[in-house]
């Protein structure tokens, strides 16, 4: 290879931008063919349908144990009632209360809070010793203050906590999944997917979340735990033992969660990978029991198990989000933590932390990539004598490959991702959403860089840029039985709902007939449990598409009105709300992952 005797000034801007996307695309590379060596051998070691696939009778055979679900409430309260409410109805959990974190100059959110309070015996307000908005960090710590004020109380003591946002749709079996793993498997912590809410092929904002959720939880998350680098908190679906809990506090304090960092939960399972502690994440697909109108068995696709919401649609409300994210993961992590770890956590560091600089070439390669453009234009058809951008050289050519092959890598690696969550339509998609996600990513590190050295200069910590929530309540078709209400009221016992059903099937009674002749219930019990049942949100049948909020009052229509399918009665009662496959959408029909102890 030749050099040329001269370099040019464009020559070293372009060689200075082509050594910045080989650095980071080689490092995604890295990990790209680190995940899909590991795949295949996996799937050659342990071929399908040769290990039987976790299903729901596995989960309860296991003893339910007492959960907490934190959630940090700051001007929600267009959406907290409808949360609680909603996903109290499709937990399928008994052992397990709500710690809803608010601020005293928060009075909307306490307001619902109350509400949700009076109608739900599970749920406690935790408000904050701080006027609002500190940070998320520092209402988790309220949070967890309240679980402890609790346990002294009650003398019973929870045994894990799963952390989730106030626009949030939990899966039904999450937290007997969290249960399964932390009992079977003694993992300190298990971060389940986290999947935006499908949204149509115009709305690119949102769509780019769709792709990097995807991508994040498809494969590079399974690639950092396969090379036993730590698994980072997405701050939603996280379950974490309650031990953890003390042993950290007992290293850093009453200030369990971070409240120098903006993002708490990346920072909490960096520590946690720091001490010692075994972090999994587990993308679960899960057999449920499903039966006909005629109660006869049914084929039921495998359901994933993962958190759904909404994320920010518009451009500015994702450069704040993800401002947010970058100012505490690139900058008040480094800060703190700095490159401490094994080597493997060194490298996932590093991969995190090179969004600051790769963001930046991203600009340049659009700034070098129009301007010659540009140039080449005005060559041919303007002036076909001036020289060109950049001279004829071999190593350009070379460098210029290299480039566009680690590109179309990025490329490829995202469609396929996209595609196995939600399927060809939005993996064709991510193709143009790509270069849309970049530009927004450019617009987030100029404005994170603004804000963490405003913060630092002039000492002053950054607030709580909270971006505006939207629950998908709208959606929600289903309604809850008598004996589910009643259970979750506490006025039955499972033992007494249990007796009832071996009773039906011989006397034809219905339920209410056979608790009354079982003498488990009086009249009034089941009278308030059918107003109760009435008066509750109606459950979202878990595994029917999720539309974008402007389709949502279209499905208000529907609400109150008979399903088109038939649950058992059993299914019912016990909260196993099952839907007519017909009615899954591609997103649970997709092809089926792992089992964890593959």
């Amino acid at each position: 290879m030749s050099w040329p005797a001269e370099v040019t000034i464009t020559e070293i801007v372009f060689a200075l931008i082509v050594f910045g996307n080989v650095i980071s695309g080689i490092d995604d590379l890295a990990i790209d063919v680190y995940y899909w060596v590991i795949y295949l051998f996996r799937r050659l070691r342990y071929p399908r349908g040769q290990y039987p696939q976790l299903t729901e009778e596995d989960l309860d055979s296991v003893i339910q144990k007492k959960a907490a679900i934190f959630i940090a409430a700051w001007d929600v309260a267009d959406v907290i009632e409808d949360m609680l409410l909603c996903n109290s109805e499709l937990i399928d959990y008994q052992n397990y209360e709500f710690f809803v974190a608010c601020y005293p100059n928060d009075k909307a959110t306490q307001e619902k809070i109350d509400a949700a309070c009076r109608v739900l015996p599970n749920v406690h307000k935790a408000v904050n010793r701080r006027r609002g908005p500190s940070n998320k960090a520092d209402n988790l710590n309220a949070a967890f203050a309240e679980l402890v004020r609790q346990e002294q109380i009650s003398g019973k003591r929870y045994d894990f906590i799963v952390m989730h946002d106030p626009e949030d749709v939990l899966h039904p079996l999450e937290l007997k999944l969290c249960n399964y793993l932390m009992t079977r498997r003694g993992v300190n912590m298990v971060q389940t997917p986290v999947f935006p809410i499908e949204v149509p092929a115009r709305n690119f904002t949102a769509g780019s979340y769709m792709d990097d959720f995807a991508e994040t939880h498809t494969k590079d998350i399974y690639a950092r735990e396969w090379a036993r680098a730590f698994v980072p908190s997405a701050g939603v679906g996280t379950a974490i033992a309650r031990d953890a809990f003390d042993r950290l506090g007992a290293k850093f304090g009453e200030k369990v969660f971070n409240t120098e960092s903006l993002t708490e939960d990346y920072d909490f399972s960096l520590r946690l990978d720091l001490s010692g502690y075994k972090s999994i994440f587990v993308r679960q697909r899960l057999l449920r029991r499903c039966k006909q109108k005629t109660g006869k068995a049914d084929e039921s696709p495998a359901e994933l198990i993962a958190t759904r919401a909404h994320f920010p649609a518009t451009f500015k409300t994702a450069v704040r989000q993800r401002t947010r994210w970058m100012v505490g993961i690139n900058f008040q992590n480094w800060k703190q933590v700095g490159w401490e770890g094994r080597l493997q956590t060194k490298w996932m560091l590093f991969h995190d932390r090179k969004a600051v600089w790769s963001n930046s070439v991203l600009m340049f390669n659009y700034l070098f990539a129009a301007y010659g453009g540009g140039h080449w234009l005005y060559r041919a058809c303007i002036s076909p004598e001036t020289l060109p951008l950049l001279p004829y050289h071999r190593w350009i050519g070379i460098a210029i490959a290299v480039c566009m092959g680690l590109m179309l890598n990025r490329v490829l690696q995202r469609v396929i991702a996209s595609t196995r969550t939600y399927g060809i339509r939005q993996g064709l998609l991510s193709i143009p959403r790509l270069f849309w996600g970049n530009v927004i990513n450019i617009a987030v590190t100029a404005r994170a860089v603004k804000q963490f050295l405003t913060s630092e200069l002039s000492g002053t910590r950054i607030a709580w840029d909270k971006t505006a929530h939207y629950f998908p309540s709208g959606m929600l078709t289903n309604q809850r039985g008598l004996g589910d209400a009643l259970v979750n009221a506490g006025r039955l016992t499972l033992n007494h709902l249990d007796a009832a059903l071996r009773a039906q099937p011989s006397t034809e009674w219905s339920l209410e007939n056979a608790l009354l002749e079982l003498r488990s219930m009086v009249e009034a019990d089941i009278r308030r449990g059918n107003e109760q049942r009435a008066a509750a949100p109606q459950t979202l049948p878990w595994a029917a598409p999720l539309s974008e909020p402007e389709t949502a009052p279209q499905l208000n229509n529907v609400r109150g009105q008979r399903p088109e399918w038939e649950p058992t009665l059993t299914d019912l009662l016990l909260g196993r709300r099952q839907i007519n496959p017909r009615q899954l959408s591609r997103f649970m029909q997709g092809e089926p992952d792992f089992a964890f102890g593959d």
